[in-house]
């Protein structure tokens, strides 16, 4: 197919870059020549990335124009210097529980004095290099800025002020100023306002508006006039080309970082109650944990005494993490938050796996997982929650736990992929 159409990406996180921030934008990029649209990507130069996954290299085709900017990381420093501090500088990590007084300190300098985000420093150096890329590609007319961190929107309404007939995309991967982790922050009224200002400036300025969840979608529609399209995260059905592995275990698993503030209670002493009515599962039971685990849950399963059921499987690579989810007996998903949808949900629907969820009740999450016939939605009553794990365990234990049959085709990176491709 011609590509007929040009699309520059600005993307922070980029390979080999690991984590859940990467897949969106890899995966567009991977599928839009299929539907026309030639993409050239600017990246920055030496970032600094927490989390590494050297196979997504091989998701990039030979020929995809990737220019890079020179940018310095706040957070390379900080590591160099502190190295026990710099997760709690990301924002997953922020938690007011756990803060000594220089980490909290270090959190205060970074919400108030680095405005959106610690990569504030890069907007000068992509702008400038935009000028090149504009040179090279004269026929380009269309640019998109993906945030988180929300600092490259600042990128396109730069662009837009020097260049008004290209047309903007700002891409949300995640809400700006209404994300939960806002409130660690230690942000000052005036920084606060400064978060608003800029927002209101960005959903006003670009000509149109991605989200990844319907909540967001909405919250923004009261500020912006302009269009606006709900373009979910989705799966990639090459990563599932694998073998199955037998598992023996009764498996509950939960792929993704375990922050404090990501510590469900409710389902950890619902399993606890679980296996005092079916003290079977104590030699089938296994709770896997993937990726990085905060110390306060660890307590939490050890006064339940499930410490000993668990199993710390730690960082690894994408195609790993699928891999577990693909041969688990219960997927386990935590989102506290009504407007963010975890990308991993739509690969743990398509394993056709149960899902047990701990999620508010008008959570776009919930609203999708309605529809999912192995949704195992977790809520404030223990017996309930209870009565559910059990009812599961006995379908196990009399063969009928087997994966269901979902359509996620409107799920799938390459479906999602054309429907951009028809917004540009």
């Amino acid at each position: 197919m011609s590509l007929t159409k040009k699309v520059l990406i600005i993307t922070y996180y980029w390979p080999p870059a690991g984590g859940p921030g990467v897949q969106r934008w890899l995966k567009f990029i991977k599928y839009l020549p299929d539907f026309g649209v030639k993409p050239i990507v600017l990246v920055p130069d030496a970032a600094f990335y927490p989390i590494l996954d050297a196979n997504h290299k091989h998701e990039l085709d030979d020929n995809l124009m990737v220019y890079r900017a020179k940018m310095k990381e706040p957070s390379r420093f900080v590591k160099a210097l502190l190295p026990k501090q710099v997760t709690h500088l990301s924002d997953g990590g922020l938690s007011s529980k756990s803060m000594s007084l220089l980490t909290k300190l270090l959190v205060f300098i970074r919400g108030n004095f680095f405005v959106p985000d610690a990569r504030v420093g890069w907007v000068k150096p992509a702008f400038e290099q935009v000028q090149k890329i504009l040179n090279d590609h004269p026929d380009l007319q269309t640019i998109i800025t993906t945030g988180p961190p929300h600092s490259l929107h600042l990128i396109g309404l730069k662009i837009k002020a020097h260049h008004k007939h290209l047309r903007w995309i700002a891409d949300f991967r995640d809400p700006w100023t209404e994300i939960k982790y806002h409130e660690n922050l230690r942000l000052t009224k005036k920084s606060k306002q400064k978060h608003k200002r800029l927002e209101h400036e960005v959903l006003v300025s670009a000509d149109h508006i991605l989200t990844s969840s319907w909540h967001t979608a909405n919250s923004f529609k009261a500020i912006s006039r302009n269009p606006i399209t709900v373009l979910t995260n989705g799966f990639d059905s090459s990563d599932f080309d694998m073998p199955p592995i037998i598992d023996d275990k009764f498996s509950l698993t939960h792929v993704g970082a375990l922050l404090p503030d990501r510590n469900p209670l409710i389902f950890w002493k619902s399993i606890n109650r679980f296996l005092e009515l079916r003290p079977l599962a104590k030699s089938l039971l296994e709770i896997r944990l993937v990726g990085p685990v905060d110390e306060s849950i660890l307590q939490t399963l050890n006064s339940l005494h499930l410490i000993a059921y668990t199993k710390l499987l730690g960082v690894v690579d994408h195609k790993s993490a699928v891999s577990h989810m693909m041969n688990s007996k219960i997927l386990i998903l935590i989102e506290a938050e009504q407007h963010v949808i975890p990308g991993k949900l739509f690969e743990y629907l398509h394993t056709g796996n149960a899902i047990a969820a701990v999620t508010p009740e008008d959570s776009d999450v919930r609203t999708i997982l309605k529809n999912y016939p192995l949704s195992l939605i977790m809520t404030d009553d223990l017996n309930d929650n209870v009565n559910t794990l059990c009812h599961h365990f006995d379908s196990y234990e009399a063969g009928h736990c087997e994966p269901v049959a979902f359509d996620t085709s409107s799920y799938s990176r390459r479906y999602l992929s054309s429907q951009l491709a028809e917004l540009l």
